[in-house]
């Protein structure tokens, strides 16, 4: 008994160093019994798959469940952030979404003026009108005609680029007027009156915003104003205007500097301007020097213009809401336009025709992008001369009696 006992003793105290000291323990044999195998585990025959490849060192796994919280508003609220792929951002060459016309209170004045030292950027809309206006026969003073004519008039302005500090925009207008029923003549040349008188013009403009608040632009316009459109050199016109705008700190007023010079104008030299734009409130303002230009509302539903551009051209309305997409107007207004006829004896030489209106008419506004403008009124004072300015209204001078018109527009802002 007592080898056993010392081999049992022996067997024991090498175990334990093997455990102390990583020593490999002992050997024996044992008859080996068949296994039962974990589950998963291949067996005899089987296809073994390599378990797969572990994930790139530079890819960090995924951070346990109770380590992610969303971001949360002060409120407490969750709130989740979702940044689009770049792929998926609309490009240049994407389809853009209906742009809605200016906010009210971004307007700082009506019209182009408006377009001109409107402080926004980035926000530039697109704007445009069809007009079709009739001038029944009236007699011409002493000749054996009468005068009539069917005017159609298409005008857009629209943006070319748009930054946050700079703006490009585009535009284009065109005229035609159509004399019917007349032989009337340019008494001094003794020429017929065109039949058709034709208007293309296309302009480019460009305005930046410096880093103090001013906005200095300009633009250039040609095309061909005249009888035979594009016939000779001598029937091009062109126009070159400049401006600066230097708000007014710590209000919405702002100064007004303009250099205009076209070579279809009134005066054959630029004309320089200098208006101080004043805008209190949103229910008055105006343009106090050159244009001249007042906006007052009394009261919400009454809005009463008048505006003054060199050298001839008035206009004076007083609108009223009737409800909020109809609204009613009277105007005076008094105009002029000037075109190139062809083969005249001197370059310089225009047709001009100036007429003042006396009118009434509703406008409908059928969405905030698209309305109607419908006009009647008294036409009077009307007559055409050929020559350099307004000093030679005597010479070549057709007076055309007064009469009643109709004027439509379709009126549009996107």
């Amino acid at each position: 008994m007592r080898r056993p006992a010392i081999s049992i003793l022996r067997f024991v105290l090498t175990i334990a160093l093997a455990a102390c000291f990583g020593l490999p323990g002992p050997t024996r044999a044992y008859a080996q019994s068949p296994a039962v195998q974990p589950l998963g585990t291949p067996g005899p025959g089987d296809t073994v798959v390599p378990p797969p490849p572990p994930p790139p060192a530079d890819i960090p796994p995924p951070a346990p469940v109770s380590d992610f919280t969303l971001p949360t508003r002060p409120s407490g609220v969750p709130q989740l952030n979702i940044d689009v792929p770049s792929v998926l951002k609309p490009t240049g060459d994407a389809m853009p979404t209906p742009r809605s016309p200016q906010p009210k209170s971004s307007r700082q004045y009506n019209g182009l003026i408006a377009l001109l030292v409107n402080p926004e950027f980035g926000n530039f809309p697109v704007v445009g009108n069809y007009e079709l206006s009739w001038r029944p026969p009236a007699a011409v003073s002493g000749q054996p005609s009468d005068l009539a004519f069917v005017r159609n008039a298409f005008n857009v302005l629209f943006p070319i680029m748009e930054a946050e500090n700079d703006e490009i925009a585009g535009s284009i207008q065109f005229r035609n007027e159509s004399f019917y029923n007349t032989n009337v003549l340019l008494p001094d040349s003794n020429r017929e009156l065109p039949h058709q008188l034709w208007d293309f013009r296309f302009g480019l403009g460009y305005r930046h915003r410096f880093d103090n608040g001013w906005i200095a632009g300009g633009n250039v316009v040609t095309g061909s104003v005249a009888d035979r459109p594009f016939y000779s050199y001598r029937e091009w016109y062109f126009a070159v205007n400049g401006y600066l705008a230097i708000p007014r700190q710590g209000t919405n007023d702002a100064w007004l500097f303009a250099l205009l010079y076209n070579n279809l104008s009134p005066v054959n030299y630029p004309l320089p301007s200098i208006a101080y734009l004043y805008r209190p409130s949103e229910n008055f303002h105006a343009s106090i020097g050159l244009p001249f230009t007042v906006m007052w509302k009394p009261e919400e539903r009454l809005t009463l213009d008048f505006s003054y551009v060199p050298i001839r051209t008035v206009r004076a309305q007083v609108q009223y809401m009737i409800a909020l997409p109809l609204r009613a107007y009277a105007a005076y207004e008094w105009d002029n336009e000037s075109y190139f006829l062809a083969n005249r004896a001197s370059y310089f030489d225009k047709l001009q025709y100036y007429e003042m209106r006396l009118s009434a008419g509703t406008r409908l506004f059928l969405s905030a992008h698209f309305g109607f403008d419908l006009q009647a009124g008294y036409a009077f004072d009307r007559y055409y001369f050929q020559g350099r300015d307004y000093s030679d209204r005597r010479q070549d001078r057709i007076d055309v009696g007064a009469g009643p018109y109709l004027a439509l527009q379709a009126l549009f802002i996107w």
